[in-house]
């Protein structure tokens, strides 16, 4: 009816009776139907205007007003509602926000929502429902008093928050925080990354004096952050209409329960705790703290819950002292169904001191017990940021560590509360050692994500499009622990979730728990020591076992033993699992007809997974690098691997300048909108073709099909050689085991030049790299020398090429192996017959095999190939049958 206003069609359809809404408040399905009903008629009104009035037309009277509430109470949040999870009603949205409400309108919903609030007391699920509304709403119309993000631990440095030349404010007491001399940075110490340490240039009194020091002692400011408290200034009528509401609130609701709190049910203290934390972090306590005022009023009262904390303690009264601990920790910003806050306790100027020394007593002298553990570490993450004392906060990070690894962190509330508390510990320790408590701590919350933790979210009935976050509960904290964590020594992180990798790779097929899975198993796979040690064929698992003997089959004796010992190489390092899942790609014949993007990311991202632990294999020894490329060409995962990028590859795009970096997987971590099959695939052909280059110009020459050959050879040209030449140049320049051997390299001129003296011989040797390498193979080129046969350049040349073109070897991989060559060569040692090298290029053994007859030398592995592909078992020199002996 085009005649009725649009409340009066609001009511009309049953939508504007109060009573109805409140009974909804407490029952799910009934909000979530009014809730999709009340959204599609606002957004049926075209104004944000006609949405207001509809409410409270021209009076804003108190019925209006009441119906507001009530229907925000019942629709703004599932009673289910996750800890620290803020919620902003996106109805407040449809209204214009804040801007449309006045002054006395606020005040009018502050105090409705004040009076719901305490006839809810007595019924913890609507008082939960309530506190969670009203936090939304003053959220939404007061932006935060408090930063919601300060603590003075992040006034420590972090690894890359300094640079050379920079001015810093050196701390030479930590015990005396506020004594800082200003200082300059001279030098930032590498040599035992991650814990850098700082030359600093210090003039005091007009003597200069340079010292070293590490970060901790550190500061980005002058002054200590007890001297200021970072808030927001507002206009005059804000500050006034802010100070009129915390009033109000403080004097219904806070002081009159925190006044006799012995006397008062948990949830009446729950709720005075979370509306005091809203007052302190997003309202304010304005005015000075004398006699008489709010502020001194609500310091009192906090203080007078910290003396029964601390007597309960010393009584042993656990159930009551926690429950004092976890009022006291949601008063001061822990973030319960209230926004979080790390400085209330800094701008109240509440001293803890006296409740952190009893607790560190308690754990000096007991075993943790779970549901008080739970309230002392909440305790202990609220007051972090005001712990200035270098003693006391050792012995806080003490209690953390010991209360963590007694907690089971498999629920929602437990597991956010141990991930917050092993943050705060790492950005407070600053990358020192870690020990094994923080791996048995670390160990438990992998355990936890890949066992327990949800994979989905909840359905908390978000209105489609409408501020919706689809992330679970431990999305943001796992990854902000994990942030924090990216500088720790890699050993501790990637011990810490060996036991877990099974789980780890299964994870990788979870949607939401793939990337952090991916970036756990990465830290895994930087571990700088096999995972298995004396191994043999029975430890493979059954799938591995039937394939290899598979590859066995019309080998010689001698090829069979070194296939089997080069993938015993690979399984010292790679979990077992992951190799199996590698070999089973060959047999799904059906995985090319039916692309399913999902499985590709779960495939691609275990590749990454297995190319990371082959460069840290490689890093141990050299001769791992040939083991793995054997072990990739007989799976047929290289080949299977490129071919599939291939079904997801832009390769013309991809030569387009972008913001995802396609030789970082890391970067997919960082923004979100990168994880995607189509950029991952970039990454993924990036690694593959650098790490094994000799298999992929292979599968370029014969199984890349013909319509993709000029585009993929682009997209080598333009992306993949020059970045591939760069790195190679940098860990020629990283090298420690270079000795007299100078190595200069040009990207412009892609010429690497490698000069070697010996025996008053300067020897020179120059690689030619092609701009589309490796597709097209290195041209070497040796300088003569007056007194070196041209036959021994040849030979050098040969090896060069054949580790790079055909060993999947790296630069610095050949040119040592030509250093130790060229070092065997002059002492005597006769290179072997067959493959022309003093050191075998596959094992980097002597010749050690010896004719009787001609007394010839051969590497035993060149001299079984010459037997398989000739068909003779006879000397390669003299032609007589075979008959020789090991040297």
């Amino acid at each position: 009816n085009v005649s009725l206003s649009s409340f009066d069609k609001f009511n009309k359809i049953g939508l504007g009776d109060i009573d109805m809404w409140q009974k909804a408040t407490s029952d799910l399905v009934k909000s979530k139907t009014l809730r999709w009903c009340t959204s599609n008629f606002l957004l049926g009104l075209e104004t944000e205007s006609e949405r207001f009035l509809l409410f409270f037309g021209d009076e804003e009277n108190e019925n209006r007003v009441q119906l507001f509430i009530s229907l925000l109470l019942a629709i703004s949040h599932n009673p289910r509602r996750k800890r620290n999870e803020v919620y902003h009603s996106p109805f407040v949205y449809l209204f214009g926000g804040c801007k449309m409400f006045s002054s006395d309108l606020l005040k009018k919903c502050i105090g409705q929502y004040i009076q719901t609030l305490k006839e809810s007391f007595g019924n913890s699920l609507s008082s939960r429902k309530a506190i969670s509304s009203f936090s939304d709403f003053v959220c939404e119309m007061f932006p935060a008093y408090l930063s919601s993000y300060y603590c003075s631990v992040q006034q420590h440095t972090n690894l890359t928050d300094f640079k050379k030349g920079d001015i810093v404010w050196y701390v030479p007491n930590l015990d005396q925080e506020g004594l800082r001399k200003k200082a300059t940075i001279v030098k930032i110490h590498e040599d035992d990354f991650p814990r850098l340490y700082y030359t600093l240039r210090i003039e005091s009194n007009g003597i200069v004096q340079e010292r070293q020091t590490v970060s901790k002692r550190l500061r980005k400011s002058e002054f200590s952050s007890k001297l200021s408290a970072d808030v927001h200034t507002f206009q005059m009528e804000d500050q006034l209409l802010r100070e009129i509401v915390s009033t109000s609130i403080l004097k219904e609701i806070v002081t009159p329960v925190f006044s006799c709190p012995e006397l008062k049910e948990i949830n009446e203290l729950e709720i005075a705790a979370e509306c005091c934390n809203l007052v302190l972090s997003q309202i304010g306590v304005f005015g000075k703290g004398g006699i008489g005022t709010q502020r001194y009023a609500l310091l009192q009262a906090l203080s007078k819950l910290q003396n029964q904390l601390i007597a309960c303690l010393d009584a042993s009264k656990l159930d009551t002292a926690a429950l004092y601990l976890r009022v006291l920790s949601l008063s001061l910003g822990y973030g319960g169904l209230t926004p979080e806050s790390k400085s209330s306790a800094l701008y109240l100027n509440f001293d803890a001191e006296a409740s952190l020394a009893s607790l560190i007593s308690y754990y000096d002298n007991s075993e943790p017990v779970n549901l008080f553990d739970e309230c002392s570490l909440m305790w202990i993450l609220v007051l972090m940021g005001s712990i200035e004392k270098e003693s006391l906060q050792k012995a806080v990070l003490h209690v953390i560590i010991k209360v963590v690894n007694q907690l089971p962190c498999e629920s929602d509330t437990v597991g956010l509360l141990v991930l917050r508390g092993m943050k705060n510990m790492y950005l407070c320790r600053n990358n020192e050692h870690l020990n094994g408590s923080d791996i048995k701590a670390v160990s438990k919350i992998v355990n936890a994500f890949t066992k327990t933790w949800e994979t989905e979210p909840d359905d908390n009935g978000n209105i489609s499009g409408l501020n919706t976050d689809s992330k679970p509960w431990w999305w943001k904290p796992l990854d902000s622990f994990l942030s924090c964590c990216s500088h720790m020594e890699t050993n501790v992180l990637g011990t810490a979730c060996q036991e877990n990798i099974p789980h780890l790779l299964s994870s990788l097929n979870i949607q939401s728990k793939r990337w952090f899975a991916f970036r756990l198993l990465s830290h895994a796979a930087k571990i700088e020591h096999p995972s298995q040690v004396q191994v043999d064929v029975e430890m493979l698992e059954e799938e591995t076992r039937r394939r290899l003997l598979h590859w066995q089959k019309n080998m010689i004796d001698e090829e069979v033993e070194e296939l089997e010992d080069e993938v015993l190489t690979v399984f010292e390092w790679v979990p077992p699992k992951l190799m199996v899942e590698i070999e089973s790609w060959i047999d799904d014949q059906s995985y090319f007809d039916n692309l399913a993007e999902e499985t590709t990311l779960a495939r691609m991202l275990c590749w990454l997974i297995f190319l990371e632990y082959l460069e840290t294999a490689a890093k141990k020894d050299v001769l791992n690098r040939i083991s793995f490329s054997s072990y990739g060409n007989k799976t047929g995962a290289v080949f299977f691997m490129l071919s599939s990028c291939l079904m997801f590859l832009d390769a013309e795009k991809s030569k387009k300048t972008c913001e995802y970096d396609i030789f970082k997987s890391g970067d997919i971590l960082e923004h979100q909108e990168y994880a995607c099959v189509k950029y991952l695939a970039m990454t993924v052909l990036f690694h593959t073709i650098e790490v094994f280059p000799a298999l992929s110009r292979i599968w370029w020459e014969e199984d890349c099909p013909k319509s993709f050959l000029s585009s993929v050879s682009n997209f080598v040209q333009s992306k993949v050689a020059p970045e591939t030449l760069k790195r190679e140049l940098q860990r020629i320049r990283d090298a420690a085991t270079l000795g007299e051997m100078n190595v200069q390299g040009s990207l412009k001129s892609r010429e690497i030049t490698a000069t070697y003296l010996q025996d008053e011989c300067t020897l020179s040797i120059a690689i030619q790299i092609p701009a589309n390498f490796p597709f097209r193979s290195v041209d070497v080129d040796g300088k003569k020398v007056l007194g070196v046969p041209e036959s021994r350049f040849k030979r050098w040349s040969l090896q060069i090429r054949q580790i790079i073109n055909n060993q999947d070897g790296t630069l610095l991989d050949a040119l040592l192996l030509w250093k130790r060559n060229v070092e065997k060569e002059f002492e005597g040692v006769e290179p072997c017959p067959v493959c022309y090298s003093v050191l075998s290029v596959k094992t980097h053994d002597l010749p050690n095999l010896e004719c009787r007859t001609c007394k010839h030398r051969f590497h035993s592995s060149c001299l079984y190939k010459w037997f398989a592909s000739s068909g003779k078992s006879q000397c390669v020199m003299c032609q007589q049958p075979w008959s020789g002996t090991r040297v």
